[in-house]
C-alpha cells in the first residue's frame, strides 16, 4: 500500500493514501453544504477514478458520515453524495485535556518546532504547565 509520510510536532505519523482520500472526500463534502454533490463530479473533483471513489465512499457510508441519495441526471440513474448524520455528533472532550491550550488555540495550525510560535516558547502553554490560571 502506498503511503504518505506527515510531520506533527516534531514526530513522522504515516496515513495512508484511502485515509487521506477519506479526509479530502468530507472536507469537500463540508465545504459543498447540505446540496451534496453528483458522484461524477465528485470523482472530478478529487481526481481519482470511479472504482477506487466507491470503495471510500461504500466505506464511509457504512460508517454513517455520508449518505447517497439516488438520483435520475441527465437520464441515467447516479447518486448524490451529502455528509451523513455521524459526521455532525460531537463528541465530548476528556476532562484531562479539556485544560490543555494547544487544544483550543487559534495559532495551533501555525505552531511548529521551527517557527516562531512553537511550544517551548508558547505563553498559554507554559502558563498552563506552571499552574497559573
Amino acid at each position: 500500500m502506498v503511503q504518505e509520510r506527515a510531520s506533527a510536532e516534531g514526530g513522522n505519523y504515516l496515513s495512508s493514501v484511502p485515509e487521506i482520500l477519506e479526509r479530502r472526500l468530507l472536507k469537500l463534502l463540508s465545504e459543498i453544504g447540505d446540496e451534496g454533490i453528483l458522484q461524477k463530479e465528485l470523482w472530478k473533483k478529487l481526481n481519482i477514478d470511479s472504482r477506487k471513489g466507491i470503495k471510500i465512499v461504500r466505506r464511509l457510508e457504512k460508517q454513517g458520515l455520508l449518505v447517497r441519495q439516488s438520483v435520475i441526471h441527465r437520464g441515467r440513474k447516479t447518486y448524490i453524495v451529502k455528509l451523513g448524520p455521524k459526521y455532525y455528533v460531537k463528541k465530548t472532550i476528556p476532562s484531562d485535556v479539556v485544560g490543555i491550550p494547544c487544544f483550543f488555540c487559534n495559532l495551533l495550525e501555525d505552531c511548529g518546532e521551527k517557527i516562531s510560535i512553537n511550544p517551548v516558547n508558547c505563553p498559554k502553554l507554559n502558563s498552563w504547565l506552571a499552574g497559573d490560571p
